[in-house]
């Protein structure tokens, strides 16, 4: 995916919504669903370990995890983009969640208004890519952790990372969603802890 370009807007005002991925669109961890148990891990014990790695080494929590995404392929499986996009195809969302961005965008159109999907994450761009929603092209731009590739195509957690405190300073964006467990479309709200200030300025 290109880096942002503004896009020309013509008249209309422009509604840019950012979206968290786990447990805001998806009901659990994108690597909960399918990557650990790939490398013989239980789920909790992989984040234990992903955060005793963290604490004793002084390390980020992101970085930690990546590593050991990574570490723990080895001699598994092949730590590529393909592969990681592979593991997000098999991502699940919430009920509603595959067709909401469409519908919303087309509201928006009905009464005059741009509306534009942002996803800004701590989880991993490369699954988020892979699911079919980011495919059919529902977001905008996705913020998120990255490896950075070798010139054999695999993976270092030395790439881009989003952490919690670049996720957490005050919002431009109008408005954020959380998708509904029980609903059959995301839950509408007009403030939101998971609002986050990566939105294009000006939206």
């Amino acid at each position: 995916m290109s880096d942002y370009v503004r896009k020309t807007k013509e008249d209309r005002p422009v509604v840019a919504i950012c979206y968290d991925f786990d447990k805001t669109l998806s009901p659990d961890d994108m690597q909960a669903q399918g990557y650990i148990q790939s490398v013989g891990y239980e789920v909790d014990k992989f984040w234990e370990k992903s955060n005793e790695l963290a604490s004793q080494n002084g390390m980020d929590s992101n970085l930690a995890y990546m590593y050991l995404m990574m570490e723990e392929a080895r001699g598994t499986l092949v730590f590529n983009r393909k592969a990681l996009e592979d593991y997000g195809s098999r991502v699940q969302l919430f009920p509603g969640a595959d067709t909401w961005f469409e519908r919303i965008r087309q509201y928006g159109k009905e009464h005059g208004v741009i509306v534009e999907h942002y996803i800004i994450s701590s989880g991993l761009k490369e699954m988020i890519e892979g699911t079919e929603v980011a495919k059919n092209g529902a977001f905008e731009q996705i913020y998120a952790s990255s490896f950075l590739y070798d010139d054999h195509g695999v993976g270092w957690p030395s790439g881009r990372r989003r952490s919690s405190t670049t996720r957490t300073r005050p919002s431009s964006c109008s408005a954020s969603r959380r998708a509904s467990s029980t609903g059959t479309t995301p839950a509408l709200t007009t403030t939101s802890r998971r609002m986050r200030s990566a939105c294009p300025s000006g939206t």
